[in-house]
């Protein structure tokens, strides 16, 4: 039911953690640190709870089969993940990415990546982390409450208004 993973050091694999825990209650996954480097997905926990990640270091997360590489994956029925100081760069792909619920990422710093620091599609606070050197801007879809306290971003590319922010809004619920 609870996990714990520390002092890893993973190269080279197509992804560095896979986790997934369904129909799992009161049970927490913790993560510290991890360092994942050379990998096609750096942490995908699909079907989890209480994910606590610290002091990951991810970095060369790579393109593959044609399509932008992953640091962080959660999937739609993901919630309470907490990620603080960690670390995310030189990677040909998106940083975090979560389609699920209560995600708080703190004190963490991604950047320089091809895509998107960020892309969050219901909800979640970004809080004092360096989202400056990438690519793309953070993508935050409707669906969710967004809170985004003392973050730096910047990235290359942007919209002919020169926002600071991609925001999708599906009709039903934006």
């Amino acid at each position: 039911s609870d996990v714990v993973l520390r002092d890893l050091k993973l190269n080279a694999c197509e992804t560095g953690i896979r986790l997934s825990q369904p129909g799992a209650s009161g049970s927490q996954i913790v993560m510290e640190d991890v360092r994942i480097a050379g990998t096609g997905e750096g942490i995908v926990c699909e079907t989890c709870t209480d994910v606590v990640i610290r002091r990951a270091r991810l970095e060369a997360i790579n393109q593959r089969t044609g399509k932008l590489g992953v640091g962080f994956f959660f999937g739609a029925t993901t919630t309470g993940v907490v990620i603080e100081d960690s670390e995310m760069t030189d990677s040909s792909a998106n940083g975090i990415v979560s389609e699920g619920k209560e995600i708080f990422v703190s004190n963490s710093a991604i950047h320089q990546l091809t895509g998107s620091p960020v892309k969050l599609s219901n909800g979640g606070t970004v809080n004092n982390c360096d989202l400056r050197g990438n690519r793309l801007p953070p993508a935050l879809r409707g669906g969710g409450t967004y809170r985004w306290r003392g973050t730096l971003t910047e990235y290359e590319e942007i919209d002919a208004d020169g926002f600071g922010f991609q925001m999708v809004y599906d009709a039903k619920n934006s």
